[in-house]
């Protein structure tokens, strides 16, 4: 439940239980078979700048996670950006990712270049809404 109230609030203290139960479900959710067998997997995440981040921050955080792309093995494709439509509900910039499966999603989660991203979320959002699936 508190995940839930901070994605609709702001980021507390439950983010870092939130990752590691993504994790943990993901290790549940695990595909077996041959890798023409497994699903691609969608990571989708809707971003609330603070309204008192600097320029400066965001654009660290925006590079940090475009650099994702390249530093995270299996990482199928990557993109981030500000929203323009103004039909996001106060969200300010989108991250969507593809994985191979949800390894590859797992093996995002757990890298270095991920943690320093999130941390870096943590200090300058307000809120975020995250949302994987298999297709």
């Amino acid at each position: 439940m508190e995940y839930y109230r901070r994605a609709r609030g702001g980021c507390e203290t439950g983010d870092r239980a939130a990752h590691l139960l993504a994790i943990l479900l993901l290790d549940s959710f695990h595909t077996t078979g041959s890798k023409e067998d497994r699903a691609l997997v969608d990571h989708l995440v809707f971003i609330a700048v603070r309204e008192d981040a600097s320029p400066e921050e965001v654009e660290d955080l925006v590079s940090s996670i475009r650099a994702m792309r390249d530093e995270v093995p299996g990482t199928v494709d990557l993109s981030v950006g500000e929203d323009f439509s103004g039909r996001s509900g106060g969200y300010t910039h989108a991250l969507f990712a593809r994985f191979e499966d949800t390894s590859g999603l797992r093996e995002y989660l757990e890298h270095p270049a991920h943690l320093a991203v999130v941390e870096k979320l943590d200090a300058t959002t307000s809120g975020r809404i995250v949302v994987d699936y298999e297709f």
